[in-house]
């Protein structure tokens, strides 16, 4: 505003001052909101116009008409440039409110899936041999008056329990190492054998990546628990198969079965088995297939893709 107060007594003794008028266009309109700016520059032209008349007259028609027409022209055309700003600056912030957004919500997913992750890795390991620990428990109890048989039972449980503690402790190491002890088979066999059941391999067996394994270990010991626990099998076959560009395990029992679409959804007292199992196995690009009805016995076989670990 200083500049265009000192510029307006020199352009009355010298016209051709009135060419300055152009950069100050320009610092108004930095300087000014649009409106502000637009009227300074309307005052700065008139100025200019009026000088170029009363010092040259009419015969100058350049210099009077001159400034005039560029003042016009660049105020249009800084107020353009201007809105143009505005605008970019205004999709700059939304690109960054949407990018803190997305990063909020993929935050958020991530914390979901790991409490999925550690949900389904406590049902596999303390829930379930806690259950399975009961169950020998009740055993023990209903045939007490058999002190051998009741004796076996609890010789089980202490078993069972000693064995859902060592898995614990191997969930805990898990949480900062994903190597598995031992081959997977070996693991799957421990798994059949426990519950009194069998367990088979078909094909050529490749390391596998750990999350692969993993995945496959956890249906087992899912399928394993439900047949022994809701299902009074007595039969229990695990078959692990090595395929050209896959890898499936299958587990099948000859309990009471059930009606895979009338599952309870999960609550507190339980039903996380087959999401958990179907989650994992899904998560790793593969498929988990329930196979039963009541009184027939029942097949769980989760696929997955054959990635051989590097």
């Amino acid at each position: 505003m200083g500049a265009s107060v000192a510029w307006m007594p020199l352009v009355m003794v010298a016209p051709s001052f009135a060419w300055c008028a152009i950069p100050l266009f320009v610092l108004l309109h930095n300087a000014f909101s649009r409106a502000a700016a637009l009227v300074a520059a309307a005052v700065l032209t008139i100025t200019v116009s009026v000088s170029v008349y009363l010092l040259a007259g009419a015969s100058d028609l350049v210099m009077m008409f001159g400034p005039l027409v560029a003042g016009l022209l660049l105020s249009f055309a800084m107020d353009a440039l201007n809105r143009a700003l505005d605008a970019r600056q205004r999709l700059v912030d939304e690109l960054v409110t949407a990018q803190d957004r997305l990063a909020r919500t993929e935050r958020e997913a991530g914390t979901l899936a790991e409490r999925h992750r550690l949900a389904a890795e406590i049902h596999d390991t303390v829930v379930q041999g806690a259950a399975s620990a009961l169950l020998l428990l009740e055993a023990a109890e209903q045939t007490w008056s058999d002190r051998d048989a009741a004796r076996v039972s609890i010789a089980s449980a202490e078993q069972t329990l000693r064995n859902n503690l060592a898995e614990t402790r191997r969930l805990v190491h898990r949480l900062a190492s994903d190597s598995l002890t031992g081959t997977l088979f070996e693991a799957v066999e421990t798994v059949a054998g426990d519950a009194g059941g069998r367990a088979t391999f078909i094909g050529e067996p490749v390391p596998l990546p750990p999350e692969t394994e993993h995945a496959l270990l956890r249906v087992v010991q899912g399928a394993v628990a439900n047949a022994q626990r809701h299902a009074d099998a007595d039969r229990i076959i695990v078959t692990l198969t090595y395929y050209e560009h896959s890898i499936s395990v299958d587990i099948a029992d000859d309990g009471r079965g059930f009606d895979p679409k009338a599952v309870p959804a999960p609550g507190p007292e339980g039903g996380y088995g087959l999401r958990a199992m179907r989650l994992r196995v899904e998560k790793l690009g593969g498929r988990l297939v329930v196979e039963s009805e009541p009184g027939a016995g029942t097949v769980v076989a989760g696929h997955l893709p054959r990635v051989v670990a590097s």
